[in-house]
């Protein structure tokens, strides 16, 4: 039980760097293999200033950490290295004038609702209680996910106003694969597989699931991105030659993002 609460940065699936897991960073180095700052273990964040339990509120206080970190680091050029940023959590704060070319990956809130489909323990009961109490609890599945939804429209309607767009070394790009759903089910229940033994937060497989998600959906056209990462393909994608680059509202004109 104690063990829960420890963070894994190391399998985390969009900042760890831990060898041997299937990562963001540990994709991104089969192109990079000089990119730095990912977590190689438990003791060993990197620049990944994530805290576990933490709210909207506290993205202000972490990115402004973030910033600090990279311009004290003896080997990061603040202004001239590429930086990319994963943020996922119930709101959007960043500070865009204080982080010099920045790509920024915007992952809406994962419906929580889908987890009252998790067949239980009393071991999960005991620690859903403590972690979310709302799912523990008994509330209404269609009232969790109307707060869901909101947190994910309020984190759209900040990208639509274009304040993320005005710079040719800053974005913000949406990555919607958990909007409708990215917890993998088997036989309509939660596939076990993808949480860890308080069945709430994803298991080292179930962020290797989400790091592919998001690698795929990095490199998928805008008007082509899925709400619905479950349903993705397996295969990790390849860039493609004819267009590398990451797509962005600035290089993909004309493109708006579909409604939620």
């Amino acid at each position: 039980m104690a063990d829960v609460g420890r963070a894994y940065r190391g399998h985390a699936w969009s900042g760890g760097g831990a060898t041997g897991s299937l990562t963001l960073p540990n994709i991104l180095r089969r192109f990079a293999p000089g990119l730095r700052g990912a977590a190689a273990g438990a003791d060993a964040a990197g620049f990944n200033l994530a805290v576990p339990g933490a709210e909207h509120d506290s993205l202000v206080r972490q990115a402004a950490a973030l910033l600090r970190q990279l311009r004290d680091h003896p080997d990061v050029d603040f202004k001239r290295d590429w930086k990319l940023v994963t943020v996922m959590i119930g709101g959007n704060n960043i500070c865009r004038h204080q982080l010099p070319r920045a790509f920024v990956n915007l992952v809406p809130v994962v419906d929580m609702s889908q987890l009252q489909r998790v067949k239980r323990d009393p071991f999960c009961q005991a620690a859903l209680a403590v972690l979310c109490p709302c799912l523990a609890g008994g509330r209404r599945q269609d009232e969790v996910r109307a707060l869901v939804r909101q947190y994910q429209r309020a984190a759209l309607r900040l990208l639509e106003t274009g304040r993320y767009d005005t710079r040719d070394d800053f974005t913000v790009v949406e990555q919607p694969f958990t909007v409708h759903g990215a917890i993998p089910t088997r036989r309509g229940v939660v596939d076990p597989a993808f949480l860890a033994v308080d069945c709430f937060h994803p298991s080292v497989w179930g962020h290797e699931y989400l790091a592919k998600m998001l690698w795929n959906s990095m490199l998928t056209p805008l008007a082509e991105k899925v709400e619905q990462g479950r349903n993705s393909s397996d295969q990790i994608k390849c860039p493609d030659p004819e267009h590398p680059f990451l797509p962005t509202r600035k290089n993909s004109p004309n493109v708006s993002s579909a409604a939620l």
